[in-house]
């Protein structure tokens, strides 16, 4: 049991990195913008834009399997082997088999 209290923690340390990290990036690029800007409803509409993108990296921090930058540990790799076909015949050969088929 307690490898599976370790293994929560992990994640939510990480999580909470992942959500750290992906802030300060965000903060720091509105600061550039807020300092290039002279008019004051300008620097606002940075300020609450800023906002609104914090609480959005919070609630997406949160989904599961949604990360940024993948801190301690690899990025998940999504590989489909392709299957082959059983039966690759046209469809209109497939409704005449359907038809002399004994129902």
């Amino acid at each position: 049991m307690p490898s599976l209290s370790l293994a929560l923690t992990e994640t939510a340390l990480l999580k909470l990195a992942d959500f750290h990290v992906a802030t300060t990036a965000l903060l720091a690029a509105a600061l550039i913008a807020t300092g290039l800007l002279r008019q004051p409803a300008q620097r606002l509409a940075i300020a609450w834009a800023s906002t609104v993108g914090v609480a959005m990296l919070l609630v997406l921090a949160m989904v599961p399997g949604w990360s940024i930058i993948h801190l301690g540990r690899a990025a998940p790799v999504v590989t489909r082997a392709a299957e082959p076909i059983a039966d690759a015949s046209p469809p209109w050969a497939n409704r005449e088999r359907l038809a002399s088929a004994p129902t």
